[in-house]
């Protein structure tokens, strides 16, 4: 805490229990629990943008939309604060998500469109590259996952598992018979 200049008398009792550090009874604030929540959440702001001073810093944040309430009660600290500091935050979220802060002029937001046919195509071909699927599956793959990549690979991880699995039922059954 030192390192990024925030008082540890005042921090480390608040950051401790965030990270299973045991405090001796006599160093835990005394609080009511609105109190400590809040003082809690300010105290691990402060150190983000505190470490972001020192060391700029980057924060990643996948399915943003599935956020608990507190993790958004921190992201809102830190969106509003995060001007100060050298701190590039990025967050993959729903086109339904609307985040508990306001814009601010350093906020932005990149809205990314479904994959097209043949980028699902050239897709489909580069995940099942040493399994060729036909044609008809392909498009299939297309048609059922409306060109959100994620899904795009999980059929096509589907897709390819069930065209070998077919193909060594055939080659075991071709085997039976001679």
């Amino acid at each position: 805490m030192a390192q990024v200049r925030l008082d540890p008398a005042e921090n480390a009792p608040l950051l401790a229990p965030l990270l299973d550090i045991p405090l001796p009874k006599e160093r835990i604030p005394a609080l009511a629990s609105g109190e400590w929540r809040r003082r809690q959440l300010a105290s691990l702001t402060n150190w983000v943008i505190a470490g972001a001073k020192v060391q700029p810093g980057v924060l990643a944040f996948e399915d943003l939309h599935w956020a608990d309430p507190t993790t958004l009660d921190v992201l809102r600290g830190i969106a509003e604060r995060a001007a100060l500091a050298p701190l590039y935050t990025v967050a993959t979220t729903r086109p339904e998500f609307r985040p508990p802060w306001g814009m601010r002029s350093h906020h932005g937001t990149i809205s990314l469109a479904p994959l097209d046919r043949q980028q699902v195509r050239d897709m489909v071909a580069e995940l099942s590259a040493r399994h060729a699927l036909a044609r008809d599956v392909v498009e299939g793959v297309a048609v059922r996952t409306g060109g959100v990549p994620l899904f795009v690979e999980e059929v096509t991880r589907k897709r390819k598992n069930v065209s070998t699995t077919s193909n060594m039922l055939g080659t075991a059954l071709a085997d039976l018979h001679t």
